[in-house]
């Protein structure tokens, strides 16, 4: 295998990649990996040896294989394939050709060059004609299994008892469009074929891969596991080998022949044309004394005439030609024996030579022809000793080479265009992937600072708020103390004025006392100044009481005071709260639908940019399609073109062997004349004899006269009747021969027409599928914006709802905190005011008691 060229590194890596793949096979029924050498530019693989294919039967017997011969390789090639499918590998190759047979009669799978070694696989390869559908469509829909073998294998089938794959009359690109589209294939004749090989066809091409079974399922079928005869592949392989030697000695001896007779033919051109111009003549030059009237004209013209189904040597098929990998003389030389009216080459050849070699003996150019053929001979076995015994005849491997590397370059070049077009979309499908990420990165980061500048934004207010909150406590503390100190200061100032009050009233009730008692005469002093005493004690007694009382209800007033005070400030706190609270919703609110802006823009963005990358990908599949289509067009020209150059060069090579094979009929003819001619002359000499008998002396001459000049008219009119036979039959050849080729070329030109019409149908198909395939994309997208439009309105009526619970909950939350506060700072002023009224009446029971006392 080369890996020089173009695409060097590639080949290298599909040659290491296929050694990698035969080295860790180990099965009886897969060939086996010996080693590599690597030499230049060129990788030298060491196989286990088999002597040929199925394929290679096929072409030595030129018929199909017996039932139970297919169903013994089938059931090596699914043992084979049962170790593959479970490693797990996929061939994806499977065909006659590479089924390989050894001289023991075993079954080995071979070319391992378009396996995989992951199941499932999506790659492009294969031989057309044996390829599954999936694998066709694999790049465009997607994996397929090793079931694909399956499918191959049934295909074999058909091959193996049809000599050749369905559809293989057809362009090998050609097929690749119909495998998809059409039916699975089918026997041709299947009233000649068992019903269980016919199942296991059916069975095998499957269209739908699910439907397929699998190797190991499959080596339970009826046709696997029928009885065969034993040793019969062996037996099939030593017959091959018996008639590939037979083929090939023929094929030699058909050389050495041709050598000599080329080599004749170009010593005794000028001789043979001067001989036949002489035999030509010398069959018209003839004695003039024969009485012709025993044979008549219609019995003359009858022998002389050449019937139409005589053929022309030389009229050979060209493909039959290119299939045998003979010349046509050779084929000339093994048909023209079985042939009454007809010479054969190698007898004319022979004849021309020997009247050379009499005319013209050449010891010289004798001996060398006879040297050549000794050193042919000599090279020939030292080759057959050299060689490997095979099954295949020397003469295919030409021509098997020349049609292996054609298909491989129109799979190259159909591979490579497939590559391309999915490099190309793996390129525009990684690039809208690479935009639809940036996008999403850059929305994220839009979302991502939308939240942060709210986070900050919500801070700053939090931060305010507290600050607020402490600005206004300290306030209220502040103020609570200034209305404290002033309720204390004009309490010192009442109870100052009460005090004086207080004493004026002491003052003039102690003056007015004493005045009453110093009216009474009889008190003494002693007395007198005890009820002074006594009056100022109860004086005295009862302003301290009226100070308690006064000081208790300057108290409870400023403790109301107070109270009221401290009320206010927290019903103004909470007001304060709650305008903070709000400003904290709002401030959400506002995040809230700036966010779903941002998000309906970016939403928007999303489908814009769809909607362009969609447009790309549907333009870029119409351009690939286009150019596939091209593609198709030019490789059918390019094969219509190769089919009517070739036929051209048939057409070329029958009219170059025409002349020669109107020799043979202009020779054939000429014999009959000089065989008619002779007759007559004979029979001329017997009436000459009778008349000389029967007529008087004196009137012979006469008589003979006559004799004479009626056959010099029947010769007259016999070369007349030869010249136009021979017209005739160059007419009739060259009609034929002209309607023959204008036939096949009309046939082919329909065919043309037809595989053309196939075609246009196919793009037409596909370009239609195309379009729905867009229409399609085009409806899901327009469906997923719409759900996505939809998803987005009810992300915001979810979120409105889900911020309107939450302010609802949180202002719920704060009302109770407030209801909660008032209602503790309730109580606190309650429990203190019974403290206080608990603490009143007890002084007011203690004053009493100690006035009682």
């Amino acid at each position: 295998m080369s890996f020089s060229g173009k695409n060097a590194q590639e080949k290298f890596q599909d040659i290491v990649r296929e050694v990698r793949f035969m080295s860790s096979l180990r099965h009886e029924h897969v060939v086996m990996f010996r080693a590599l050498y690597l030499k230049d530019n060129f990788a030298w693989l060491i196989m286990e040896y088999c002597l040929g294919s199925a394929s290679d039967i096929l072409e030595v017997h030129k018929s199909s294989l017996s039932e139970d011969a297919m169903s013994e390789i089938c059931c090596g090639t699914l043992k084979g394939l049962s170790y593959l499918h479970k490693i797990p590998r996929i061939h994806r190759d499977i065909k006659a050709g590479n089924i390989l047979l050894t001289s023991t009669g075993a079954v080995k799978i071979a070319d391992f060059g378009s396996a995989s070694l992951d199941s499932p696989a999506n790659s492009f390869v294969g031989t057309p004609y044996w390829m599954a559908p999936e694998v066709i469509l694999a790049m465009d829909e997607g994996q397929y299994d090793c079931r694909v073998d399956i499918w191959s294998l049934g295909i074999t089938c058909i091959e193996l008892a049809e000599r050749k794959p369905p559809l293989f009359h057809m362009h090998a690109m050609s097929a690749l469009y119909h495998i998809p589209q059409k039916p699975p294939p089918f026997l041709s004749n299947a009233d000649n074929w068992s019903t269980e090989f016919q199942n296991f066809i059916t069975v095998c091409l499957q269209k739908e891969p699910e439907s397929r079974p699998y190797s190991q399922e499959l080596l339970q079928h009826p046709f696997i596991i029928r009885d065969r005869p034993n040793g019969i592949v062996l037996q099939l392989v030593e017959k091959t080998q018996e008639s590939v030697r037979l083929l090939d000695k023929q094929n030699y001896k058909r050389l050495q022949k041709l050598v000599l007779q080329n080599d004749s033919s170009l010593e005794n051109k000028n001789g043979d044309v001067s001989s036949s111009e002489t035999r030509a003549c010398s069959y018209i030059s003839v004695p003039t004394s024969t009485n012709l009237d025993m044979m008549d004209d219609d019995a003359l013209s009858d022998v002389i005439s050449l019937s139409d189904d005589n053929k022309i040597v030389g009229d050979l098929p060209h493909d039959g030609v290119k299939r045998s990998g003979t010349s046509a003389l050779d084929q000339c030389s093994s048909q023209e024996p079985h042939s009454p009216k007809s010479l054969s080459s190698h007898s004319i050849m022979k004849s021309r030579s020997n009247e050379f070699e009499k005319g013209h003996p050449n010891k010289k150019t004798q001996q060398e022809i006879d040297e050549f053929i000794m050193k042919k001979k000599k090279e020939m076995s030292i080759g057959n000793r050299e060689r490997f015994s095979t099954l295949r005849p020397a003469s295919l491997i030409s021509k098997e080479e020349s049609d292996l590397r054609e298909l491989r370059e129109q799979m190259a070049v159909l591979k490579r265009m497939k590559q391309q077009h999915q490099r190309q979309f793996s390129t525009l499908a990684l690039k809208n992937e690479q935009e639809k990420m940036e996008m999403n990165q850059q929305q994220r980061r839009d979302l991502d600072i939308q939240t942060s500048c709210f986070n900050k934004e919500m801070e700053k207010i939090k931060a305010k708020n507290r600050i607020e909150i402490e600005h206004f406590n300290r306030a209220q503390q502040v103020n609570e103390k200034k209305y404290v100190k002033q309720l204390k200061e004009v309490k010192e100032t009442k109870m100052k004025h009460f005090v004086g009050m207080q004493k004026g009233e002491y003052k003039t009730l102690t003056t007015n006392y004493k005045k009453k008692l110093d009216s009474d005469l009889g008190l003494t002093t002693l007395t007198r100044k005890k009820l002074i005493r006594e009056e100022k004690d109860r004086v005295l007694h009862r302003q301290s009481q009226e100070e308690h009382e006064y000081l208790d209800n300057q108290e409870e007033d400023g403790e109301k005071k107070t109270i009221v005070l401290r009320e206010n400030m927290v019903q103004e706190r909470h007001a304060l709260e709650k305008r903070q609270l709000e400003e904290e919703l709002n401030c959400s609110q506002k995040y809230k639908d700036l966010i779903q802006e941002v998000k309906r823009r970016q939403s928007s963005d999303e489908m814009d940019m769809s909607s362009k990358q969609m447009l790309c990908t549907h333009n870029l599949r119409l351009k690939l399609q286009d150019e596939q289509h091209t593609t198709e067009w030019l490789n059918q020209q390019d094969y219509n073109g190769r089919r009517e150059r070739e036929l051209r060069k048939k057409h070329l090579m029958e009219q170059k062997q025409q002349p020669r094979s109107l020799r043979l009929k202009e020779n054939q003819i000429k014999r009959q004349f000089t065989e008619v001619a002779r007759l007559q002359m004979r029979q001329y000499k017997m009436l000459e004899k009778q008349l000389l008998q029967d007529v008087p002396k004196h009137e012979r001459g006469e008589v003979l006269k006559q004799a004479k000049e009626e056959r010099n008219r029947k010769l007259l009119q016999l070369e007349a009747q030869y010249q136009k036979s021979i017209e005739e039959m160059l007419n009739q050849q060259t009609l034929r021969m002209d309607e023959a080729q204008s036939h096949e070329q009309e046939e082919m030109r329909r065919n043309f027409q037809q595989d053309q019409e196939l075609l246009s149908s196919y793009q037409k198909k596909k370009q239609e599928e195309l379009r729905r395939q867009h229409d399609a994309e085009k409806r899901a997208l327009k469906d997923q914006n719409d759900a996505q439009i939809a998803r987005l309105r009810e992300d915001a009526f979810d979120s409105s709802s889900k911020l309107q619970e939450k302010r609802l909950e949180r202002q719920r939350n704060l009302q109770t905190k407030h209801l909660q506060e008032m209602e503790e700072f309730r109580l606190q002023y309650i429990e203190k005011t019974i403290r206080g009224i608990d603490h009143n009446t007890d002084n007011k029971q203690i004053h009493r008691g100690s006035t009682a006392v």
